[in-house]
């Protein structure tokens, strides 16, 4: 017996004046329109396809879309029903703003199902009315081309001046010239005092000013030496092995002074 027929058969009164709504607008019994068999249902699945039915036409009615196009296709997925997906379509395109991609593929499957259908020449011209709507899609741009890295620009300790290591090396030197002359001076001074033949009795005030003299210079000569030294070396140091500088240092010490450096 025809799906909508026994409908008919089950319902109250007030019941079918609701269904004949359904035999004018959409027919929930599915065909194909090529004379294919439609979907067997149960009279369970009957009745939900048109209760699906009717709650998506109310809230089409009241123009909230959203909630009719989760009828329609609930009922759709039931029934099988072509003009549902007609309905769909519809709801889509009257959407604010309209979804004019969704409405015309809806549209496109109620043909490709329902080919025949006497309203395919109004379906063909709403389609046509919304393809200016659906937005291109814009092509992939080509990826840009890999700009040059440039290179870091150059620090201001990264030049090939040397002048820290000149100075280095240079206030090593002068230190321990002073160091030398000292040194020199103060030998000479202990060489007078031996000469005059009062040693092992001479007046300490005699060799006093040269024994400070000679320590001062003994220091001269090692802080000298060594910042020399320091100098050097940083001077050979290979300028990639590091991005630090290495440091030279002098620093006062119980016994005199002390030189290094840091790298």
């Amino acid at each position: 017996m025809h799906l909508l027929h026994r409908l008919f058969l089950a319902e109250t009164a007030e019941r079918r004046s609701r269904l004949a709504i359904i035999v004018a607008v959409i027919a929930l019994a599915p065909s194909s329109g090529r004379g294919e068999p439609g979907k067997s249902l149960t009279p369970t699945q009957e009745r939900r396809a048109a209760e699906l039915y009717e709650e998506g036409l109310r809230q089409y009615n009241v123009a909230n879309y959203d909630a009719a196009i989760a009828a329609f296709k609930e009922s759709y997925l039931i029934s099988e029903a072509p003009e549902l997906l007609y309905n769909i379509g519809q709801a889509y395109r009257l959407q604010i703003p309209p979804r004019c991609a969704e409405a015309l593929r809806f549209y496109k499957s109620y043909l490709r199902i329902e080919p025949t259908t006497p309203r395919r020449a109004l379906v063909e011209r709403t389609m046509k009315s919304l393809e200016p709507c659906v937005e291109p899609v814009a092509p992939t741009p080509p990826p840009a081309p890999a700009k040059p890295v440039a290179p870091p620009p150059a620090r201001a300790d990264d030049d090939d001046s040397h002048w820290p290591q000149l100075v280095v090396i240079g206030s090593g030197g002068v230190a321990a010239i002073a160091g030398g002359v000292l040194v020199t001076w103060s030998n000479v001074e202990y060489a007078r005092v031996r000469d005059t033949g009062c040693a092992p009795s001479c007046d300490p005030a005699l060799w006093e000013s040269a024994q400070t003299r000679h320590r001062i210079g003994l220091g001269l000569l090692a802080i000298g030496g060594a910042a020399a030294a320091v100098g050097i070396v940083w001077w050979l140091i290979p300028r990639h092995a590091s991005h630090d500088r290495p440091v030279a240092w002098i620093a006062p010490s119980s016994s005199g002074f002390l030189a290094g450096t840091e790298f």
